[in-house]
């Protein structure tokens, strides 16, 4: 079993792991992104604010369960409380109820889904529960390519959290590919607050470091700080790594 690095993970929205999330705000507020750490941890992001599924036809879209929905929100809340309190298996519990209830409501591949297996992952991961953390971070990743496309931001965040679980979990040649197939779907996208590709970078920087690729982290943490610092310049940051 991999030794587990002594930075903490927090899968974000995906609401933040230095994991990252969609424009249209949720009920719960939970998708709002994470603030930017100063602290040197290390994050994945976590989920996101996901945006609702559109209706594809003119037909209307059919009515949702309101109480079901408040009752997924409540256990998603009482699960991130939970794991702030470093309780795993409880909020596992909760996330697993949330899950269940947003399937019914939703269907299976909705964005809702997909945070909800977000932070399934991240519980599965503090319990060392290793294949089930990649299987719901893959289920996570079809989702939204599935849902909002292989360009949306959500994916290129979603991404960037499983590279990150497996940089984690000691599989660098896994996670490169995905540190580098999620930077340039987030490079892209209109939608990517400079923030959420400040994490992104972080996560691969750290994987770099760790590996002994001190001068390429040294590129990717001084590409962090301009959009930290600058980000009123972040289209011109953008334009030269494309």
């Amino acid at each position: 079993m991999p030794q587990l690095p002594s930075r903490t993970i927090v899968l974000t929205a995906v609401a933040s792991v230095a994991l990252v999330a969609c424009s249209v705000p949720i009920n719960t507020g939970l998708g709002a992104p994470a603030e930017d750490r100063s602290n040197g941890e290390r994050e994945v992001a976590s989920a996101p604010q996901v945006a609702q599924d559109r209706p594809t036809s003119a037909e209307p879209a059919p009515p949702i369960d309101s109480a079901k929905d408040d009752e997924a929100d409540t256990y998603t809340r009482l699960g991130v409380a939970q794991t702030a309190k470093k309780n795993p298996t409880d909020a596992l519990e909760l996330h697993g109820k949330a899950l269940a209830l947003r399937e019914e409501i939703y269907g299976p591949d909705h964005p809702r889904v997909a945070q909800s297996l977000n932070f399934m992952a991240t519980s599965y991961y503090q319990l060392q529960r290793f294949d089930e953390a990649e299987a719901a971070f893959r289920r996570q990743i079809e989702i939204y390519t599935k849902s909002l496309g292989e360009g949306d931001r959500m994916t290129g965040l979603s991404l960037n959290n499983l590279a990150f679980f497996y940089a984690a979990t000691g599989r660098y040649e896994e996670a490169e590919p995905l540190f580098k197939k999620s930077l340039k779907v987030l490079e892209k996208s209109e939608d990517t607050r400079s923030t959420e590709l400040a994490r992104a970078l972080d996560n691969y920087a750290a994987m770099l470091m760790d590996a002994g690729r001190n001068g390429e982290a040294m590129k990717l943490q001084e590409r962090t700080k301009d959009l930290r610092t600058n980000r009123n310049r972040i289209e011109d940051i953008l334009k030269s790594t494309r």
